[in-house]
């Protein structure tokens, strides 16, 4: 007698707390690489390198996991939030490219160099905090209010419009605070022009929610126009119809009923013996004379 052979139960892992990680650097589609408390590798969406962020696990497997951002407790300086035209938090991935202004370099040394000990690593990080980054923000956020959050998603152009508006915004900023135009492009050359530090714009990100609003919306609209041009594909059709009925007059009926006899979608067919009508059949089909009375 056979013996059975019973199947284990598949393993099932506990369900992961929320839990604090450190954004490390980004993976190949995006996402940001951390660690769980457990050792294992998370791949984090919404996350940017060098963040501290809370984290909610919702694939969880043996040698790695996949996560969301509850809560972004440490924010990159890559990061800045700004809300939209309907108050929606667009968070922005940025990078300013600039160099100092060599020719305005004393001035610049003795009105925020000793004041900050901008010579030191840590005094030159908290000036730009307090100067670049400050204006960095208040530029974003004043372009991001001119739009709704729709178009700053779906529109490549408005993002490289935003982007230029903000680039120029920024100089103009920067200027007014500082009482001179002290960053200059990347392509500065003493004795040159001081042009605008160069705003790149490298990801934008949404709350998950307004994501999955978006993609429905698209789906439900890509229907409706699929189900639209269905309607309008028959309305063509009974038109065509209509113009050729209208073209072949009393014969119309016999030519419709000869193109289906041809074509073989009708298999049998009774004429009057007097009708004058000659038809022929297609393959496999035969044409009987019926004798009245039998």
């Amino acid at each position: 007698m056979a013996q059975r052979r019973h199947r284990s139960a598949p393993v099932r892992r506990p369900a992961v707390p929320p839990q604090t990680v450190v954004a490390e650097k980004v993976a190949a589609g995006g996402d940001a690489i951390a660690h769980l408390d457990d050792g294992r590798v998370v791949f984090v969406d919404g996350a940017i390198p060098g963040e501290t962020v809370q984290v909610a696990v919702h694939t969880s497997k043996k040698d790695f996991a996949k996560a969301s951002v509850l809560a972004v407790l440490e924010p990159s300086p890559d990061r800045v939030v700004a809300p939209s035209k309907d108050r929606v938090q667009v968070s922005y991935q940025v990078a300013v490219y600039y160099r100092l202004n060599t020719d305005l370099l004393r001035p610049f040394h003795e009105q925020f160099g000793l004041k900050y000990q901008a010579y030191t690593p840590s005094g030159w990080n908290a000036l730009i905090e307090d100067t670049f980054r400050q204006q960095l923000e208040n530029a974003i956020q004043e372009e991001t209010r001119r739009y709704a959050v729709a178009d700053i998603y779906g529109d490549a152009d408005l993002l490289l419009k935003i982007q230029g508006s903000v680039q120029t915004t920024l100089s103009d900023r920067l200027e007014l605070a500082m009482g001179k135009r002290y960053f200059c492009s990347p392509t500065f050359q003493p004795g040159g022009e001081c042009s605008d530090p160069t705003f790149v714009i490298k990801k934008v990100d949404l709350p998950k929610s307004v994501i999955t609003a978006f993609e429905a919306n698209r789906t439900s609209e890509i229907q409706i126009k699929t189900k639209t041009n269905e309607v309008e594909q028959r309305k063509e059709e009974a038109r065509g119809v209509e113009v050729l009925n209208a073209a072949l007059g009393p014969n119309g009926a016999v030519y419709a009923l000869l193109k289906a006899i041809e074509s073989g979608g009708v298999k049998f067919w009774v004429l009057p013996s007097d009708g004058g009508v000659t038809l022929n059949t297609p393959d496999g089909a035969t044409g009987t004379t019926a004798t009245p009375g039998n």
